[in-house]
């Protein structure tokens, strides 16, 4: 069959239809066929956005993260000395209140989003349930729950926290809407700063989540200086380590890892133990991303205990997905291999298949650096037919792409891999941010 004649390759109507997601899977699944088989002249056509997915390849910059070094010990040394005084402090007050008998509905509705927020590394899907159960019940207080602005005041922070629920749901539509509803109740309440101040931030981690991440650094900047100016040095820390994940997504990672460091000095790890975990977290990932494995691997060693004691299974999990990219950098490609397909399987035992995907990426990687083509083809449809499934349109085009020219074109080996870094890269971005 010849591919070049003009009548056996898809309409570019349909080509773009494909990629706005307007088809369905089995409309979809002969323009997947088509290019999988390496079609020149779709690929071409295709080119112009592949290209848009990427920001331009540079070369890896080059920084002493060694600086970074003291706000991490200093945060691993305060979790250490507070963890054990606090928990048993923590745990006996909750107790405590959860035997006493709730009158108010609104102390009600209050252990409800405690509840929701213990779940949200475990149990997405509860966590939303709950959250919408608080936000019902705070839209029904009664006069004894206080005046109405400050019952408008608690249903905004009830319908945030559904809003945040919904966003480590991956329900973008649904996170927006409630942000939206939180925003209504807030203009009717009290006019409390802090309260907007919350909203703002769990909306800028939606923009994350939706990769607008120019509008979360504008968010937090705001509520940086709020909270700077109010005096709150943990709170006006949280931005600014928001504001380095932000900007480590945007492959910024020098400007990430400052902000990250410089706001895990501010903060009290003992006040928000998973804050100082997701902060150090996220310096590992630049550091690994920045192709700085031996500090990133540092780093993972002085800061072990600290994912022992707060880190969920989850945690535990990326960090195991870590350790396997830093042994790829290394060179130790069998024990690399052997991490990150079990952390695979994991991700999928689990229902989290946008993980499970990006780590079949790195897998690709691994193998790409090999000459291991059939292994890359006995992945790629699954991968694509994942991302096309979770909305993720151009980038499953564009690894598409990528990896048949790896296939086709061998001798390119380098600058496909740092593309295919890239792709992963931007899926990363995909995982829930739980702060």
């Amino acid at each position: 069959m010849n591919l070049d004649q003009p009548s056996l390759h898809p309409e570019p109507e349909r080509l773009w239809a494909f990629l706005r997601a307007e088809l369905t899977p089995r409309e979809g699944k002969p323009i997947i066929a088509h290019l999988l088989r390496g079609c020149a002249h779709c690929a071409e056509l295709l080119a112009p956005m592949v290209r848009s997915v990427f920001h331009p390849l540079r070369e890896q910059p080059t920084f002493d993260l060694s600086a970074y070094d003291p706000p991490i010990d200093r945060a691993v040394a305060s979790a250490r000395r507070e963890i054990a005084e606090r928990s048993r402090e923590i745990e006996l007050a909750e107790q405590a209140r959860l035997s006493s008998p709730l009158a108010a509905g609104r102390e009600r509705c209050a252990t409800l989003l405690v509840e929701s927020w213990a779940l949200r590394t475990s149990d997405p899907a509860g966590m939303v349930t709950l959250a919408r159960l608080a936000a019902q019940l705070a839209d029904s207080l009664s006069l004894e729950d206080g005046s109405p602005t400050e019952r408008a005041d608690f249903q905004a922070r009830a319908w945030s926290e559904l809003g945040n629920a919904l966003r480590i749901a991956a329900d973008v539509p649904g996170s927006e809407s409630a942000f939206a509803e939180a925003l209504l109740r807030a203009e009717r309440g009290t006019g409390d700063r802090q309260l907007f101040a919350r909203i703002f931030d769990l909306t800028a981690s939606l923009r994350i989540s939706q990769r607008r991440f120019r509008d979360a650094c504008r968010l937090l900047e705001g509520i940086f200086e709020l909270h700077r100016a109010a005096g709150e040095h943990h709170l006006a820390g949280r931005a600014l380590i928001k504001r380095g994940i932000a900007l480590l997504y945007e492959n910024e990672f020098e400007e990430a890892c400052r902000y990250i460091a410089h706001g895990l000095g501010q903060i009290d790890p003992s006040r928000e133990p998973a804050l100082a975990l997701s902060a150090v977290h996220n310096l590992v990932i630049g550091a690994v991303e920045a192709g700085a494995y031996e500090q990133a691997a540092r780093w993972i060693g002085a800061s072990r205990s600290l994912y022992d004691q707060r880190g969920s299974a989850i945690d535990q999990l990326k960090l195991r997905w870590l350790e396997g990219r830093i042994e790829a950098g290394r060179g130790d490609l069998e024990a690399a291999e052997l991490g990150l397909w079990e952390v695979h399987d994991e991700f999928e035992s689990r229902g989290l298949p946008i993980e499970a995907a990006v780590v079949s990426l790195d897998l690709a990687m691994l193998w790409l650096q090999q000459g291991r083509t059939a292994e890359i083809l006995e992945s790629v449809e699954e991968i694509l037919e994942t991302f096309r499934a979770l909305g993720i349109r151009r980038e499953a085009v564009a690894a598409l792409l990528v990896l048949r020219r790896a296939i086709d074109h061998e001798r390119a080996t380098n600058e496909l891999a740092r593309l295919l870094r890239r792709v992963s890269g931007r899926l990363k971005r995909q995982e829930n941010l739980t702060i």
